[in-house]
């Protein structure tokens, strides 16, 4: 796939999340009809790279909490009493025990595994 679809397909992923939060299911429906119909052959390809935008973009906009066990609704509601972007709760089979917090490219790791990543890089530097 050549920069030029790259850029497209970049865009229609960025309006697909632009302005109403509520109506993006809708425009992504719309979008992927128009690719669906401009690209039969490498449709394979061009989805990959469209959802590729759409998680990038996601993160970007949303705060991503990710828990080890199980989180009741007034547990997760009491994490962020305060916050303007939408929160995505996830269970994360992968984590021992904790929680990681991800918006955009910013991480705070507070899991089991992430403290031991942490003790042996400190480790190693001593």
């Amino acid at each position: 796939m050549d920069k030029k679809h790259k850029a497209l397909i970049g865009r229609l992923a960025e309006l697909s999340f632009a302005h109403e939060e509520d109506r993006y299911l809708e425009r992504v429906k719309h979008v992927l009809t128009f690719l669906q119909s401009r690209y039969p052959r490498s449709i394979k390809e061009v989805l990959h790279y469209y959802w590729t935008c759409l998680r990038k973009i996601h993160t970007q906009h949303c705060l991503c909490v990710e828990y080890a066990g199980y989180l009741n609704r007034e547990q997760m509601m009491s994490i962020f009493k305060e916050v303007s972007c939408q929160i995505v709760y996830q269970e994360n089979p992968q984590l021992v025990g904790g929680i990681k917090i991800k918006h955009g490219d910013w991480v705070w790791d507070r899991s089991i595994q992430g403290q031991l990543k942490a003790l042996t890089q400190k480790l190693k530097k001593s």
